[in-house]
This record gives structure tokens, sequence and C-alpha cells, in this order.
């Protein structure tokens, strides 16, 4: 109980008042990072059939993944590959299963198949099929989850509780980097809970300043006047605002609703088209102003060759410490834009400047060096 709470925290040495105040306000980082080629599969044993399902499934997630749709596993261009993946794995070990949610998941398991898909590959793959695909990197989003009693009392989900958990974990196989906060005494004296739930646009600020995500979610559950439990979320990711709601069976089945969606949402925004002729695509003029120093150069030019869905970069014009570059993209160039933006290494301006019809987007670059 919260009068409880205060008693017990009162009860503390003075150095551990000390203590506390030396610790608050450091910014913590909570590390949820996804590579979307690496997975992990439970199997029963490391039996040759075990191990042929086991590339399977994991070579089915790793494509949901990249496109953000459950069903392309059904599409036909993939089925060949689908039934004879192992030529996509380029390193594959086992480990024991110790996490308790993954054992009661999979009862029947014992062992973890860990498998890494050759990145190359799987983006041959996708652009022969003719199916977009998000190889960028994935945002790291802070979700805050929110649940009312039947009293009408509002409390902040912790990190252990089965929603949290799931949320994270189910994030984790649809490649999205889902973190909850902590919530230990500093966010407890930094949270308004009734500001959350109201989703007061400064609410969200003591969790973005020490957590420092890419984006914060709210989540919020409840039940409506005839009982039924509802789940909504709001946000923003890449400057769009995310959000819907919908009733659930029970707060349990909130995080798959959230992941589900949140995760085709965004595939949908940041995939590309990486295949076609060389006619596909599009022209993409940008001007990249602020350059330190050769190394500067050196570094954009390594990461925009190194961008899926560039087919090629040519350096136009030098002026000053401004390039103007020429990027031939094979999606249109708005959308590759979009993607820059969210890998926060270029920042875009929001509107191009023209010179008659040709459209010339400025942008600055965030790396220091290469």
């Amino acid at each position: 109980m919260p009068t409880r709470k205060r008693d017990m925290l009162a009860d503390r040495p003075f150095w551990a008042w000390w203590l506390c105040l030396l610790l608050l306000n450091i910014p913590v980082t909570v590390n949820a990072g996804v590579d979307p080629y690496q997975v992990s599969v439970p199997v029963a044993d490391q039996s040759s059939s075990a191990r042929r399902a086991g590339e399977r499934a994991a070579l089915g997630r790793i494509l949901i993944r990249l496109t953000g749709n459950p069903e392309v596993i059904e599409r036909p261009e993939l089925a060949a590959v689908l039934r004879a993946p192992q030529n996509l794995f380029v390193r594959s070990g086992y480990a024991r299963i110790t996490d308790p949610d993954l054992a009661a998941a999979h009862p029947e398991a014992r062992w973890l198949l860990e498998l890494e898909a050759d990145r190359q590959g799987m983006l041959e793959l996708l652009a022969d099929a003719g199916i977009p695909a998000w190889t960028g990197r994935r945002p790291e989003i802070l979700v805050v989850m929110l649940k009312e009693d039947d009293s009408g009392e509002r409390t902040l989900l912790e990190p252990t509780s089965d929603e949290a958990r799931a949320l994270v974990r189910l994030g984790r196989d649809r490649g999205l980097p889902l973190v909850v906060p902590l919530l230990d005494l500093e966010d407890q004296l930094a949270l308004d809970t009734s500001a959350l739930w109201a989703r007061f646009t400064d609410a969200t600020a003591p969790l973005a300043k020490r957590y420092r995500p890419d984006a914060v979610v709210v989540l919020r559950l409840y039940q409506d006047a005839f009982g039924r439990w509802l789940a909504d979320w709001e946000g923003e990711v890449g400057g769009e605002t995310v959000g819907a709601a919908v009733e659930i069976e029970s707060p349990q089945a909130a995080p798959a609703e959230l992941v589900d969606r949140l995760a085709s949402r965004l595939t949908a925004r940041y995939a590309l088209q990486l295949g076609g002729d060389s006619g596909s695509g599009e022209t993409l003029w940008l001007q990249v102003d602020g350059l330190p120093r050769i190394e500067a150069y050196a570094g954009l030019m390594r990461y925009l060759q190194g961008v899926s869905g560039v087919r090629g970069v040519r350096l136009i014009q030098v002026r000053d410490r401004s390039l103007l570059l020429r990027l031939d993209s094979t999606d249109a160039g708005e959308r590759l834009l979009d993607l820059l933006r969210l890998e926060a290494r270029l920042e875009p301006r929001a509107t191009p400047e023209y010179i008659g019809d040709v459209a010339i987007w400025r942008a600055v670059w965030l790396v220091d060096g290469g």
C-alpha cells in the first residue's frame, strides 16, 4: 500500500537518501536493439528434422520482420526457398532454454536453435520477388502501460508484469526494439499517472529525458460500461502519429495487438522496393551542408552507398563545405528520405528548395568524422 511504502522509505538510513539523490537524473540506456537477421527458434532436440523445421520457422520470422506482412510466407515466389532455407543462413548454434516464459509457451522444446541469415541473400531474394523490405535501423520505442481496475484506479504496469514481458518478447519477434520503463524510485517521483492517462503533451518528458528512446507510446487498458476490455495507444514515431483503439479479450491480449499493428504500420512506411531495372525508381537531389572535414565526406559517401534502396550516388558539385549529390533510388525519393530521417545520420529538411522544376533537398550530416 502507498502509506506503507512511504514508511519504509522513511526508515532508511540517511546515507541511503544521499545515494538516491546521486542516482537521480542519470540517463539510463535500456538496450533493446534487434537485429532482424538473427533469430532464435525453440526446438525439441538437435535432430536433422527438428533443425529443418526450425530453419523454416526462422526464415518465415525474418521475412515477416523485413516486410511487415505475416502473409508474406504464403507468396508463391518464396515457396521453394521456404522449403529448403538452409543456404540462406551463415551462422547457427544451439543454446539451452532458460527463459521461463519461453519454456512455458513451448513445453515440448528444450533447445533454442540460434540462426543468422545472410543479409545480402535476403535482400536479393526479396528484390527478385518484387517485395518491399524495411532493411534499415529500427527505432527504439518506450511503451508506458497503464491499467484501470474495477474501482477506476489507474496504475502503471511494472516491467515484471505479464503484459510488459509479453510486449518486449513479441516486439523482438517482429523486429521491433520495444522497452518499458523501470518504474524505480526516480520514475515514481517523476511520473504523474493522471497526466499520462490524459496524455498531456509533457507527461512523458521525464521518460524521454531519462531513457532517450526514439519514441514514447502510451498504452491504456480499461473496461467500458459493458465490461468489455479495450486498449488504446498513441505516440509519435519519426514525426508521424501512431495509434489505435481496439477491443480485446483481456489485458494479456493487448501486447499482441499493439505489436502487430505497430510493426505493420512502420514497415509499410519505411519499406522500400529493392529491385527493378535501372529505369525504375526516382532520382533524389541532395545538398549536404556543413561538412567539417574530408573524413566526414568519406563517411557520408560510405553511408549512402550502403543504404539499401540507393542504386547509385554521384557527386555533382562541391561548394565551400556543401556537397550536391545525385542519388538514384530503387523507390520513390520521399520514401527514401523518410528512411534517412529515421536512421538519424542525415537530417533532411521538411521541404525542398526548387531550381526550376528540380527539387533540391538540403540536409545536415550528423556524424562527426567517418
